[in-house]
C-alpha cells in the first residue's frame, strides 16, 4: 500500500514540473519548419532538435553503439596484415551527431532513452578496445570536443560553425578539420612517420559551399517550410611547393607519385565529400600528402575492398592507411567473409599460381584432399578489372560442396581479384575449387594460394 501511494505522489509531482503529460510533451516538439511525422518516417526518421538541428533516431539518438571486443580484434586481424607489409592502418571511428553536438539535442530527448555522458562513454570504450587489440585508433570525439584554439579562429573563422549540418548527418568542414587533426595526430606521434619527408601545406578559405543531402530531401517531403540549407565554409588545401596561389589549382590528392605513398584515405561519405576538405586537413596537420580512395555509399568496407584488391596497393604500398568510419556500422554484419578477404588482400601473401582448367566462364584446380589452415586463402585473379561477382565451390574428398559469393557492387572498383580466405573450411580435405567469374575469362586468369596470410 506504501509503495503504490509513493508511485503516484511521484506522476502527480512529475505532471507538476512539466516532466510528463500530453500537453508539455507537444508543446516541447512543436516544430519550426512544420514538421509532422519525422520520428516515425519511412524514409529517415529523425527528431528536431534546437535551432533546426536534426538528428536521426536510429544512429544518433541510440545507445550501445560500441566496437567490442571481437570487432576491434577483426580489425586488428587488417592492421597486422598490412602492417607486415610496411603499412601501419589508422582506424578513425566518426562519432555520431548526438555524441558530438548534443546542445541542440530536442528538449524531450531524455524520453527517448539517450543519455549523452553514456553515449560519449561508450565512444571511449570503443578506442580502447581498439587499442587493447592492437590497433592504432584515432579518438576523434576527444579532439572534436576542444574548445576552440584562438590561433586557429583567427586563421579559419570557424568559432561559430556547428560541427555536424543542421539538416544533414555529415560534418562541415570545421567537424572535419578537428577529425583530421586527431588523425594527424596518430600519424604524427607514430614511430614510421620519421621515415618520411614532410611538406609544408597551406588552407585558404574558398567561400560558402553547398552539398546535396538525401537526408534533407526526405525530411523536407514532412516539413511545411524549408529546412535550413546544407552549407559550409568551404576550404583549400595546396603544397607551399604549388606555383602562386592566384594560379594554383587544389591539392591533387589523386595525383599519382613515384615514391612510396605517404598516406591512403579509405572510407565513407564523411571523406568522399568535397565540401569538407577532410584529405586537405590531414595534409595540413601532418605535412604529407593523402591519396583519397573513399567511396560514397561503399559501407564498412567499400574503400577497403576497392582499394586492397586493386593494382594500386599491391604495386606500391602506402606508409599509412587511414580507415575511416561511422561508429555505429556493424563492422560484422555480414560474418567473417569481408574480414577474411580483406586480411588476405592486406598481406597478399600468394604463392605461384595452381594448375587450373580454364572455360569460358571458370576455372578449376585440383587440390588432392588438402587440408588448410585458419590463416590460408584463395586468390582468383581474372587478370583485368571487369567482373563484379566471383563464386567460389569447394568440393570436399567425400563429395560435399561449399560456395562463397563474393560481389562487388556498383559503387566499387571492379578490380578482377577476389578472395576466398579458408579460415571457415579448415581441417576439411579439399579435393578441387571451382570459381566462376560473371564475364567471359580471358587469357592469364589464374587461381593462387595464398598461405598463412594472418600470421
Amino acid at each position: 500500500m506504501t509503495l503504490t501511494h509513493r508511485s503516484n505522489l511521484t506522476v502527480f509531482a512529475m505532471v507538476a514540473l512539466g516532466l510528463c503529460g500530453t500537453a508539455s510533451a507537444a508543446a516541447a516538439q512543436e516544430s519550426s519548419f512544420g514538421c509532422a511525422g519525422l520520428e516515425q518516417s519511412s524514409l529517415v526518421r529523425a527528431e528536431e532538435g534546437k535551432d533546426g538541428v536534426f538528428y536521426r533516431v536510429a544512429t544518433d539518438l541510440t545507445m550501445g553503439q560500441i566496437i567490442n571486443h571481437r570487432a576491434a580484434d577483426a580489425v586488428a586481424r587488417i592492421a597486422r596484415a598490412l602492417e607486415e607489409q610496411g603499412t601501419t592502418l589508422i582506424f578513425a571511428p566518426v562519432p555520431t551527431k548526438g555524441q558530438a553536438m548534443p546542445e541542440d539535442l530536442p528538449s524531450n530527448f531524455v524520453t527517448t532513452g539517450y543519455d549523452v555522458e553514456k553515449a560519449r562513454a561508450e565512444y571511449a570504450v570503443s578506442i580502447a578496445n581498439l587499442r587493447e587489440s592492437g590497433v592504432v585508433a584515432a579518438d576523434l570525439l576527444t579532439r572534436m570536443l576542444d574548445t576552440f584554439d584562438p590561433a586557429e579562429v583567427a586563421k579559419y573563422g570557424t568559432e561559430n560553425t556547428p560541427l555536424f549540418f543542421r539538416s544533414d548527418y555529415h560534418w562541415t568542414s570545421e567537424g572535419a578539420r578537428r577529425a583530421a587533426r586527431a588523425v594527424a595526430d596518430q600519424i604524427v606521434e607514430h614511430p614510421g612517420y620519421g621515415d618520411l619527408t614532410p611538406s609544408s601545406y597551406q588552407t585558404r578559405q574558398v567561400g560558402e559551399l553547398e552539398g546535396f543531402s538525401n537526408m534533407r530531401r526526405a525530411m523536407q517531403r514532412q516539413c511545411r517550410d524549408p529546412l535550413p540549407e546544407v552549407e559550409t565554409l568551404g576550404f583549400e588545401t595546396n603544397a607551399d611547393t604549388t606555383p602562386a596561389q592566384d594560379d594554383a589549382g587544389p591539392l591533387d590528392i589523386f595525383a599519382d607519385a613515384e615514391e612510396q605513398s605517404q598516406v591512403v584515405l579509405l572510407g565513407t561519405s564523411f571523406s568522399d565529400n568535397p565540401t569538407n576538405n577532410f584529405a586537405g586537413w590531414i595534409s595540413q596537420y601532418s605535412g604529407l600528402e593523402v591519396l583519397n580512395y573513399a567511396v560514397t555509399g561503399g559501407g564498412q568496407y567499400g574503400a577497403l575492398i576497392s582499394y586492397l584488391t586493386s593494382q594500386d596497393y599491391l604495386e606500391q604500398r602506402p606508409r599509412f592507411i587511414v580507415w575511416e568510419n561511422p561508429i555505429y556500422t556493424d563492422l560484422l554484419q555480414f560474418g567473417t567473409g569481408p574480414i577474411e578477404e580483406l586480411t588476405a588482400a592486406a598481406s597478399a601473401a600468394c604463392s605461384d599460381p595452381l594448375n587450373v582448367t580454364a572455360t569460358s566462364e571458370t576455372l578449376e584446380a585440383e587440390l588432392g584432399g588438402a587440408t588448410f589452415d585458419t590463416d590460408d586463402a584463395i586468390l582468383a585473379r581474372f587478370g583485368s578489372e571487369g567482373p563484379r561477382n566471383a563464386e567460389f565451390t569447394l568440393v570436399t574428398t567425400d563429395g560435399v560442396s561449399r560456395r562463397y559469393f563474393s560481389n562487388r557492387d556498383d559503387r566499387l572498383r571492379a578490380t578482377g581479384n577476389f578472395w576466398l580466405g579458408l579460415g571457415p573450411y579448415v581441417d576439411l580435405p579439399i579435393e578441387s575449387i571451382k570459381v566462376a567469374f560473371d564475364r567471359p575469362i580471358p587469357n592469364g586468369a589464374s587461381l593462387s594460394l595464398c598461405p598463412n596470410f594472418g600470421e
